[in-house]
């Protein structure tokens, strides 16, 4: 580097070579030694101790240190240094050192500044390179344990290889989806799993026996992506007595609700007569036992249902299939089907004339929240008069109400006139 004295306001100008053979044009300011004057060189002699130093500091800001000047590149190098330049700066200000000295100091700041940056460019190179080896290695083992389970399985995989849908089937040969999503520091980090079951599923739970059944053997214990589907197919055997009732139900039955269930759910609502229905659940432990039942709909049609639940309720028997007990204790041939004559439009709503609401035509609140507790996708509001029992939604009913001038409300309850007979009917409003 040479530094040369520049134009008669004393500043230094010259070019900066660093030890990789780049230069760098740079301009040394001339520190300006002027002082302003304020009042008499000495100070007043009633001045105080306070105000001397005030009048001192004013002068000393009058001063304009050095500065060092260069261009977009050295600016950018030497930004993060700049406190060093200007101390740099300051002791050759104030020593009127050497230029040479000055280059130096300067040149070892350039060294310094150079060399970091060679360490940071190294570091982002090094990173990049993980970021594109980690994926490559991560995709590599997934596609390897994919291979080993068989790509028939697979029903989706993204493209990043981090969720799949596997196909499992159980031993009623029922084919259940397996959600698998892998984190990105698969297999150090377990996978998450999801799947249309009663229970959650958690990949510790997966780990060891189900209770009560037999440990897992030794064929069981495969790591991977195929250890978690054997392992899973283990777990489908603890819902496999719940599943055949249910599936017995299905297929003897008219289910109102739900209406396409999945394997996670573990109630039915049946149909029994015209706005008669019960709904059942279904335990995982004990699914031939005495199941929970609601009944729904007239209560003059619901009267002798309920008289021969109860009369008959002790003649259950835990040998026998939830339907074939259910049709003893109700004292039924059989379940009414979905074609039956006999039942007709009257399961339609008198209102909307629809058997099933959408779940968005149901009235909600702000936070998404259903508005209304008793609300119901099905016409469950059944009008007392036996001559009538005509089933309303309950939305459907409230509005109607509420367009009646004769409508009553007492809490929680609206008092209104049946749309079809005319006859007293109530609904409750949350």
């Amino acid at each position: 580097m040479v530094l040369v004295a520049g134009a008669a306001d004393g500043s230094l100008r010259g070019t900066l070579r660093a030890r990789d053979g780049r230069e760098f044009l740079v301009c040394v300011t001339a520190a300006n030694r002027q002082r302003e004057s304020y009042g008499t060189g000495n100070g007043d002699r009633n001045e105080s101790k306070d105000d001397a130093a005030k009048r001192q500091h004013k002068r000393m800001r009058a001063a304009r240190p050095r500065q060092l000047l260069g261009d977009a590149e050295l600016t950018k190098l030497l930004r993060p240094h700049r406190d060093l330049v200007d101390l740099r700066l300051q002791q050759h200000d104030e020593m009127i050192a050497d230029p040479n000295d000055l280059e130096k100091d300067l040149l070892e700041v350039l060294e310094h500044a150079l060399r970091d940056q060679t360490l940071e460019s190294q570091g982002q190179t090094q990173a990049a390179a993980h970021n594109i080896a980690a994926p490559l290695r991560f995709c590599s083992r997934v596609v390897k344990e994919i291979e080993a389970l068989g790509w028939r399985h697979i029903a989706k995989v993204s493209s990043d290889m981090r969720a799949l849908d596997v196909l499992v089937h159980d031993a009623a040969g029922r084919e259940h989806t397996l959600h698998v999503q892998l984190p990105a520091t698969y297999p150090q980090t377990a996978a998450s799993l999801k799947a249309a079951v009663p229970e959650a599923l958690n990949v510790d739970d997966l780990a060891g026996p189900v209770p009560g059944t037999a440990p897992l053997g030794s064929v069981r214990r495969v790591s991977g992506l195929r250890g978690l589907v054997l392992q899973f197919q283990d777990r489908l055997e603890s819902f496999q007595g719940v599943w055949a009732e249910l599936d017995d139900l299905d297929a003897h039955a008219w289910v109102l609700d739900p209406v396409d269930p999945d394997y996670s759910i573990l109630y039915r609502r049946i149909a029994l007569a015209k706005h008669c229905s019960v709904q059942i659940r279904l335990s995982i432990q004990a699914p031939r036992s005495v199941c929970e039942c609601q009944f729904m709909g007239s209560e003059s049609a619901l009267g002798p249902f309920r008289k021969r639940f109860n009369r008959n309720l002790r003649t259950w028997d835990r040998a026998k299939s939830v339907r074939a007990n259910l049709l003893r204790v109700l004292e039924l041939e059989a379940f009414p089907q979905k074609d039956a004559k006999e039942l007709g439009d009257q399961q339609e709503c008198g209102v909307c004339y629809c058997v099933r609401l959408p779940l968005d035509a149901l009235p909600t609140r702000a936070n998404g929240a259903q508005a209304h507790a008793v609300d119901s996708v099905l016409p469950d509001c059944v009008c007392p008069n036996p001559k009538c029992s005509r089933g309303f939604h309950p939305v459907c009913l409230r509005d109607w109400f509420q367009s009646l001038p004769s409508t009553r409300h007492t809490f929680d309850t609206m008092f209104g006139s049946c749309p079809y007979c005319a006859g007293p009917m109530s609904v409750l409003t949350a």
